[in-house]
């Protein structure tokens, strides 16, 4: 497994009053949570939150807070944050209020096109 467990089990407490919030699997087994648009992960043991360009900065000045990045270039508006800085529920439950209300501003997603298949 991936992820921690028992962190996944007190994220979907967190978000179990919330409406409309969605887990699923994502690449290299870490779980989601979505409402609508991805507005955290867990991967490990870290959580990962979608607190928006405009906040990153803030949210970086924090302990035990890091850019998120895969790639050799940090993604703006997403943030790694160590389970030290989310050890109480409390603090648990706020850093998933920011990715949720971050992601409850945005326009909602257009519905998929159906593909269409290629003749041959």
């Amino acid at each position: 497994m991936s992820y921690d467990e028992k962190l996944a089990e007190r994220i979907r407490k967190a978000v179990a009053s919330r409406e409309g919030v969605t887990e699923r699997g994502c690449s290299a087994g870490a779980r989601s949570f979505s409402m609508g648009a991805c507005s955290a992960a867990l991967s490990k043991n870290e959580l990962m939150v979608r607190v928006g360009p405009d906040r990153d900065a803030a949210a970086l000045a924090e302990p035990h807070v890091r850019p998120m990045d895969f790639t050799g270039r940090p993604a703006r508006g997403y943030v790694f944050v160590g389970q030290a800085a989310f050890g109480r529920d409390s603090a648990l439950e706020t850093w998933i209020s920011r990715g949720a209300d971050f992601v409850s501003g945005l326009p909602p997603k257009p519905a998929p096109q159906p593909r269409r298949m290629r003749e041959r």
